[in-house]
């Protein structure tokens, strides 16, 4: 006889068996057509008559659902898989059931073979979805409807269950291995590129694996395990990441809002965070990642939490991929947190113990970081990140300005060198008219700053390294020189930003008392040494600015040259 029979049904028989010993519980349990009756009803009869038939056949969601609850509620598995019938299966049937949910919740066509081995899109998987592939291969309506529903259905009964409170002689550590390599292998063999077309079972899939980490991550010995399950979905593939990635974020925000996750944990939520900051057309995903990391670092207690387990370089990074957006919610979210954490804690407006008296260790990388949107970023990106830069650099007299007086040169210097500096650095030729042009205007950004920079902390540098700043102050020259050579879209702007800075220093007695790194001449003739090889008409049209009448017409007539860099 050929089986026709639906899951309902077939795991409404197979749970009386296991439930049921033949020999102790017979007074007890139910008969097999007593069992029927008393679940079924009096349309048992009829439903052996009719198993092929769907709930419903209509286009309408809640119609389909109203008749698939009522469906469902007639076999009597709301009774069967609530909690209280769960608990009360000794550990051995309880053991049988997870085996047999195992094996349903897994779509027939992931062959055994492929899933095992965690290859590909099974041989012979039809293109398109389940639906249109077995109806237009004349299989019953029927048969596609349990093809498509049963695995489903299965996955949400074995994640039920493995998350319900457990029964007398029942330990999760009995199902606990079988089920997370089921949701391991499923997991796998979706990253591997296999499954394609079962798109209702993915999206179930995704959302139960969080489920369970949501439920279970109480529990340290699971934890591992957990995170391993979440580290999976990092690596789905990018369509299948990003038509779920809005599930993925979801998942996540109520994971970190109701745990504290060890350091692996949170490795694993913030690779989960920067895949989503990939996708941002998908707003309500990033606005969800991004609500994540205003959870961490609007409470006090979360934020030092993440910088006792030294998660800072993490949540740099995290904020970075979602600041680099271009003119998005979460973008300027992102920029807005970078721009305002560092003064917070410099001023102890946050009740944070690991930031204080530490905040230039958090200062520096956080300038890093915003170099690199200002010089990677989009182009609306990048330039708020200029005037985030400025913010962390100059301001001074308002509540997120930083306490400048604690800062020590050699901070200063390396910030200059290893952040400022390479901000005047052209990208690589033959990136396009458009690119070049982007890139001419954040040099031109950069040389503005770094000026401003030196001009506006030069006394304090002065006072607390005056051999140190010499030195400083002819490098940077050296590559401002450099750069501003070369032709490109920035020259012009590069230019004017060093005679400004010229300019200033000329008229600056101190440089003219300071002496230079280089024995026997003061630093404004040091400076004068690194200019005027390249441009030898810029002292004489800076000393006419200072004084046209001392210039002579010789000076004057020279003055209105343009300041091109001498021919080598």
């Amino acid at each position: 006889q050929e089986s026709t029979d639906g899951f309902l049904e077939s795991l409404t028989r197979w749970f009386e068996d296991e439930t049921r010993d033949d020999d102790e519980m017979e007074n007890r349990a139910l008969g097999n057509e007593d069992f029927r009756l008393h679940y079924l009803g009096s349309d048992a009869e009829a439903g052996d008559k009719e198993e092929d038939e769907l709930p419903a056949a209509s286009a309408s969601p809640p119609v389909v659902h109203q008749a698939v609850k009522q469906y469902i509620a007639k076999s009597g598995f709301l009774d069967l898989f609530a909690a209280p019938g769960i608990a009360k299966l000794p550990a051995e049937s309880w053991q049988t059931l997870a085996k047999a949910l195992v094996m349903l919740s897994r779509p027939s066509r992931w062959t055994s073979a492929a899933f095992t081995s965690g290859a590909g899109s099974p041989a012979s998987a039809p293109a398109g979805g389940p639906l249109e592939s077995y109806v237009a291969a004349g299989s019953s309506v029927a048969a596609v409807w349990h093809e498509v529903a049963d695995p489903v259905f299965g996955l949400e009964l074995l994640t039920n269950m493995t998350c319900m409170p457990l029964g007398v002689g029942q330990s999760l550590s009995q199902i606990w291995p079988l089920v997370s390599t089921h949701f391991e292998r499923l997991i796998q063999y979706v990253v591997g590129g296999g499954g394609s077309s079962e798109q209702q079972f993915i999206e179930r899939l995704i959302v139960n694996t969080l489920r369970l980490c949501i439920r279970l991550i109480g529990n340290a010995e699971l934890v591992p395990t957990l995170l391993g399950l979440i580290q999976h979905l990092a690596k789905l593939p990018p369509n299948l990441f990003a038509t779920y990635s809005e599930r993925i974020a979801c998942g996540l925000l109520v994971l970190v809002k109701e745990t504290n996750l060890p350091h692996s944990g949170l490795c694993a939520i913030f690779a989960l965070l920067k895949r989503i900051s990939e996708f941002p057309a998908n707003a309500g995903a990033c606005n969800a990642g991004i609500e994540c990391l205003n959870h961490w670092l609007s409470d006090d207690v979360e934020l030092s939490r993440l910088l006792t387990l030294q998660q800072f370089p993490e949540l740099l990074t995290t904020l970075k991929a979602f600041a680099s957006q271009n003119s998005t919610p979460a973008s300027a979210t992102a920029l807005g947190h970078l721009s305002s954490l560092v003064p917070q804690l410099a001023r102890g407006a946050r009740n944070v113990p690991q930031a204080q008296g530490q905040w230039q260790s958090l200062w520096a990388p956080t300038l890093h970081v915003l170099a690199d949107i200002a010089k990677d970023g989009s182009q609306r990106s990048s330039a708020q990140a200029f005037v985030y830069l400025q913010r962390l650099l100059l301001e001074r007299g308002t509540e997120l300005s930083l306490p400048w007086e604690e800062v020590e040169f050699s901070v200063w210097k390396e910030s200059l060198e290893q952040v400022l500096f390479p901000l005047l650095q052209a990208q690589q030729d033959g990136q396009g008219a458009t690119v070049a042009e982007a890139d001419g205007a954040r040099r031109a950004s950069a040389a503005q700053l770094i000026c401003r920079v030196v001009l506006t902390h030069m006394p304090d540098w002065l006072r607390s390294s005056p051999d140190g700043f010499p030195v400083l102050f002819l490098r940077l020259l050296h590559i401002l020189v450099s750069e501003s050579a070369a032709p490109s879209p920035s020259h012009e702007p590069l230019v004017e930003s060093l005679k400004n800075l010229l300019l200033v220093i000329s008229a600056d007695p101190l440089f003219s008392e300071l002496a230079s790194p280089n024995q026997g001449e003061t630093l404004l003739e040091g400076a004068w040494a690194v200019v005027s090889p390249i441009f030898p008409a810029l002292r004489r049209e800076i000393a006419f600015i200072l004084d046209p009448s001392a210039a002579g017409e010789a000076g004057g007539a020279e003055a209105t040259k343009d300041s091109a860099p001498a021919e080598s």
